[in-house]
This record gives structure tokens, sequence and C-alpha cells, in this order.
């Protein structure tokens, strides 16, 4: 069996139809099911230079252990239960200035006029040539409850932003869906006017093209409350359970899990995660005290019709 096999096996009785669920305690000899409620998320690491299976869980749990050596015999596949902590999309913004910036370059506070604030990720170009500012819906777009047109903001309301700040109108937006699974929270912006916009990010320059994500891969991103910062993606094909507040806890797969967990804090969210080479990787848009989670780039292209980052 592989890898993948073996995260879909999960994904399915964690978060699925759950048929196979108590044939995987019983193989554990786990009596209780306690440990079901903890598990946030599933996807795909490196143990000891191999490919193995990542279980992540809420807290630590006793039951953790045995459960992932039950996958591990089943499937003949290295299993590892990490402690991820609580995903959240928009975690507790801590005090930090943020300043209007004109032209706003990536790594800025910005957001919808009725949000609290984010970062502006980057510059995007569509097939017929027009300019858009990228992040993510729940800062662009109010996590669904926004309108095309809407002013957004920089910097973002919570670090003063008000109408006299507006640098775009919202364009469009990925749907946040609570009931089916997620790829991508992503929204486009189109500037008021050209000028008060710049394809630098802060601390990084610019953006040389899209890379591919892949395990121990070094990234950095530039965000609204931590600045530069670097990290590690750690885990790939990550199906997880983020709180979305209003919204309850949505479902995404696909994600890439980046560490450590200072990486990102609130306030960050949106911000274009690149490699060395400054190749887009993938849009921050939740995260834990341990871990952050980002969209991978070519998803969020093709969901919004992106035909180059500037």
């Amino acid at each position: 069996m592989s890898v993948e096999q073996a995260r879909r096996y999960c994904i399915d009785c964690f978060f699925g139809s759950r048929a196979n669920i108590n044939k995987l305690f019983a193989a554990a000899r786990v009596s209780s099911r306690t440990l079901e409620n903890d598990v946030n998320g599933i996807g795909i690491t490196y143990t000891n230079g191999r490919q193995a299976l990542a279980i992540l869980l809420r807290r630590g749990n006793e039951y953790a252990q045995p459960i992932a050596q039950a996958i591990a015999d089943q499937f003949g596949v290295p299993v590892t239960a990490i402690v991820a902590g609580e995903l959240q999309s928009a975690r507790p913004i801590p005090y930090v200035s943020r300043q209007r910036v004109r032209p706003a370059q990536g790594g800025v506070s910005i957001g919808h006029y009725m949000v609290t604030a984010g970062t502006l990720g980057c510059l995007v170009r569509d097939n017929e040539g027009h300019v858009y500012i990228l992040s993510n819906n729940h800062v662009l777009a109010n996590s669904n409850n926004a309108r095309i047109g809407d002013p957004i903001y920089q910097p973002g309301p919570y670090d003063g932003g008000n109408p006299n700040d507006t640098i775009a109108t919202l364009w469009t937006w990925t749907f946040l869906n609570p009931n089916g699974i997620n790829y991508v929270d992503a929204a486009l912006a189109r500037p008021i006017n050209i000028q008060d916009v710049s394809p630098d990010i802060f601390y990084i320059g610019k953006v040389r093209g899209v890379g591919m994500p892949t395990l121990s891969l070094h990234v950095k991103k530039s965000g609204r409350t931590t600045g530069l910062t670097r990290g590690v993606i750690v885990i790939l094909r990550a199906y997880v359970k983020v709180n979305y507040l209003s919204l309850g806890h949505l479902t995404f797969d696909d994600q890439i899990v980046i560490q450590p967990g200072g990486f990102s804090k609130g306030g960050d969210s949106g911000s274009l995660v690149v490699d060395e080479n400054n190749r887009a990787i993938g849009v921050l848009f939740a995260g834990s005290d341990i871990f952050s989670l980002a969209n991978p780039i070519n998803r969020v292209m093709q969901e919004l019709n992106i035909a180059s980052i500037i």
C-alpha cells in the first residue's frame, strides 16, 4: 500500500463515512473513541528520510500512538502522530502598528471594510491583462459576507483604515463551503489606481514565477504582523479542519503545512509564501501556535483564473 492510499483511508475513517473506524480502533485494541474528536488533519510528511503518513491532533492523546501503529501495520507505511493545536483562519491579531503605504507592496496591512486586517499577498494578472490584489477570502471578502465592488482599505480597519484609505474594490473570491471540501481561501481586489500598488513584496522583493511545494522545502513570507519569517514545509496533501468562527469548522484538502509555529500569527493571513528563489509556493490562510497552513499557489491561480503573478 502507498502513503496516499493510507491518507485516503484515514480521511474516510475520521472525516468521511467512518465505515472503517471501528475496525481501526479494534485493530489498535483501543476501546475509547475519544481520539476521533481530537484528529483535525491527515497529510504526508517525512520520517527518517521516508514518506510517512501524518495524523494531526488538536491536543495530545494517549490513544494516538496505538492508532498510528495500527495504521502502520495495516498499510506497511510509517505513521506519525503530531500535535498541531487548534487550526484557525482568523487568529487574534496582536497590536502591531501598520501604516498606510503608497504604493502598497505585498506584506502590508489590508482588509475588507468590515473585517479587522490581513495581509496583501501580491499582485496578479488575468488573461486579459487586468491587475489585481491577491489575498484571502476572509481578508478581502469577509468570509463570503461581501459584494462585488465593496471597498478594500489599506491599511485594514484594525490598523486605522477608513474610507479615505480605500485602495481597491472587491472583484471575485472563492466560496468558503461549510458543507463540503474546500481547496482555496482566496480573493481578488481591483486597484482603483494602478499607481497605488507595487509588484514588490516587503523584505522579499520581486516574485520570480511559480514553484512547486515539496517536503523539506525552505520557504519565507512577509506578513502584516510578523514581517519576514522563514520556515520549512513539513506536510503536504494535508486534509484539515479549520476553525472559521461564524462559519464553523471548514474542511480543506491538499494543503501545505509549514513550521515553525512562529512562521505566522493573526493578521498574516493572505501572505504569499515563496521559496528561497522567490518563486510563489502558496497563500497563507490559517495556522496555530505550532503550524501554518497555505493553499498551493497552482490551485489558487486555477480557481481565480490568474494567468501570472507579477
